[in-house]
């Protein structure tokens, strides 16, 4: 493989990216060219040396989904930086997808579980008051009836500041996702070692 060769792959590649991370990429490409040519490496040395033009764009484009991910985080771009993870190779099937879904299991579960527990608590309220309303006298007193509505009030506002509480956990957690994607995508380009 020739410079031109491998500019022309990284570039075809990387032609729906206007950033300006793009460019200064392809000028540190283009740096690395002339420094080892400099040194008496030939053009199919240093491609060799940096390795394959398309698996170096994919990174790219990856690293590019991530950080967008993290500057806005929203369902559609954790989504996007999953699947751009994925798309890595199916080792990252393991490393990236099944932490995952583990992770939206547990979160689903607990948002679940915390709607169930407000409607309880709003059934409790209106049960209260309408047993209140059309109580048969002597069968309970009016304390319990109002003690019974406190407690579904009682019930649905800790519910309520769980359901706030676990969108924090949930955003915190999807923060921590990005950046594990993100150390995923430094050990797969080799970026990293883990030494």
């Amino acid at each position: 493989m020739t410079r031109n060769d491998f500019f022309d792959v990284l570039k075809k590649e990387l032609k729906d990216i206007e950033s300006e991370e793009k460019k200064e990429l392809l000028a540190d490409f283009a740096e690395h060219f002339e420094m080892a040519s400099a040194e008496g490496k030939s053009e199919e040395d240093i491609c060799a040396q940096l390795g394959d033009p398309l698996m170096i764009a994919r990174q790219f484009k990856v690293d590019c989904i991530i950080a967008k991910a993290q500057g806005e985080v929203t369902s559609s771009n954790i989504l996007q930086a999953v699947a751009a993870a994925l798309g890595l190779g199916f080792i990252n099937f393991f490393f990236v997808l099944t932490p995952f879904l583990a992770l939206i299991s547990v979160l689903f579960f607990a948002y679940f579980m915390v709607l169930l527990f407000v409607v309880v608590g709003l059934i409790v309220v209106f049960a209260a008051f309408a047993a209140l309303f059309t109580a048969i006298e002597g069968l309970y007193s009016v304390f319990e009836y109002v003690s019974l509505a406190f407690f579904g009030i009682a019930l649905t506002a800790f519910c309520v500041y769980l359901f706030l509480l676990l969108n924090r956990l949930s955003m915190w957690f999807f923060d921590l996702a990005l950046k594990y994607m993100r150390f995923n995508l430094e050990i797969i380009s080799g970026r990293k070692n883990l030494k």
